[in-house]
């Protein structure tokens, strides 16, 4: 039997038949998809997980790269650029590598043995809810392949000046992320809220209207539909919109607005070369990088620094001005925008990542060192301001009519 779905982007109900592997469901109203079926064994889950958990530690165990040059020789692990960043007054840095690389991995790398492995059934309902919820909302701040690509990056820079020498955590870090993403694609949230209570479609409701009009919340944590307070599968509070959505995202987009001008006209990152200073911004990186023949890479760090962030403070302007709008029209395209900037978020920390490893890496005294610069904390900033604004958004909106009030 069809299972009757609400879609998170339009709040329109869709009839979900049984899907095979390799098929797809998409909203008839919006477009949306709205489910995609993987099959994966939960040995197979299981495998990458364990894995990747002990590439991970292997990975802050060892050496991790070696940066060499006039006969001086500084290496590094993960777990000691920690430290490093902390000395040379880059705490804040330390603070974004300890989470996003070390930590919210290893939560979901835990999370997720534990869900896949046979205590599983013995867990109790309750917490089983809440480690659900912890991996639901953890796995978004995983940027662990957003790192690996700023080290090599980095590495491009870094190779015309000095000599490097990769390590063992190196490769090992390179395999984790290889069996962490792999992992992560095997994983489908619906059938391990599925693990937890199954679904119910509800009874008696008029399949042309939307579900807010009648009563009904999809839950944003699992996807279940109910006309309660609370969520009956995961016990999440549920709204109809998300609560003062246009003023949260308003005023993270002010604020993204603000720090946008000294996150790219501050230099992020100063290069101490024989007693010479030399300043870099976010262009003058690019620049660099274009002139010493790094093409792919500079237009790389060009998309994703500059022209992504530059997007999406007009797309989230435009979002905003739209949802006030009596004609939608066009909603269609709008919920698309939406999307699309929902799922390149995260890729503008690259260069954050690149002054992070840099500073740790590049400390040769008087020959060469790294230190990063105010800008870089503005543009991370900016950037964490961007995707908070994006989160706040209720793609529902762009479909209501501005006129109506939502609980």
């Amino acid at each position: 039997m069809p299972k009757l779905i609400v879609c998170r982007h339009c709040d329109h109900f869709s009839e979900l038949p049984l899907l095979s592997c390799g098929q797809k469901a998409y909203c008839g109203f919006c477009k949306a998809p709205i489910q995609a079926p993987k099959t994966s064994s939960t040995q197979s889950v299981f495998a990458f997980a364990l894995s990747a958990l002990l590439l991970l530690i292997s990975s802050l165990s060892y050496e991790f790269i070696s940066f060499s040059m006039g006969g001086i020789k500084h290496s590094v692990t993960l777990l000691t650029a920690i430290p490093t960043l902390g000395e040379h007054d880059a705490k804040t840095l330390a603070v974004f590598l300890s989470l996003f690389v070390i930590v919210f991995p290893s939560i979901i790398l835990a999370t997720v043995l534990m869900m896949y492995s046979p205590i599983w059934n013995k867990v109790q309902l309750s917490f089983a809810r809440r480690l659900t919820k912890l991996l639901t909302y953890a796995e978004p701040w995983n940027m662990s392949e957003i790192f690996l690509i700023a080290i090599l990056v980095s590495l491009i820079k870094l190779m015309v000046l000095a000599d490097i020498e990769f390590g063992p955590s190196f490769w090992a870090y390179g395999g984790f992320v290889a069996c962490f993403i792999q992992m992560l694609n095997l994983i489908h949230l619906d059938d391990l809220w599925e693990r937890i209570s199954p679904y119910t479609s509800p009874e008696d409701v008029d399949k042309t209207q939307t579900a807010s009009s009648q009563g009904i919340k999809c839950c944003p944590t699992c996807s279940q539909i109910s006309k309660d307070a609370f969520c009956p599968r995961c016990h999440t509070l549920l709204y109809s919109r998300k609560p003062e959505s246009l003023t949260k995202v308003s005023a993270w987009l002010a604020t993204s607005i603000v720090l946008f001008f000294p996150a790219n006209l501050l230099p992020i990152m100063n290069t101490q070369q024989l007693h010479e200073s030399i300043p870099s911004t976010i262009f003058t990186g690019v620049l660099q990088l274009w002139d010493s023949g790094s093409y792919p890479i500079a237009i790389v760090i060009f998309i994703a620094s500059i022209m992504i962030p530059v997007v999406k403070l007009v797309a989230i302007g435009v979002l905003l001005y739209q949802v006030n709008q009596l004609s939608h029209a066009r909603s269609h395209q709008y919920t698309q925008i939406y999307r699309y900037i929902e799922l390149i978020g995260k890729w503008s920390m690259i260069d954050v990542f690149v002054v992070i490893f840099l500073v740790s890496l590049v400390q040769l005294g008087v020959f060469m060192s790294v230190t990063a610069d105010i800008g870089v904390l503005f543009f991370a900033l900016m950037v964490f301001t961007q995707i908070m604004a994006v989160h706040y958004f209720d793609p529902r909106l762009i479909w209501d009519n501005p006129k109506e009030i939502h609980g």
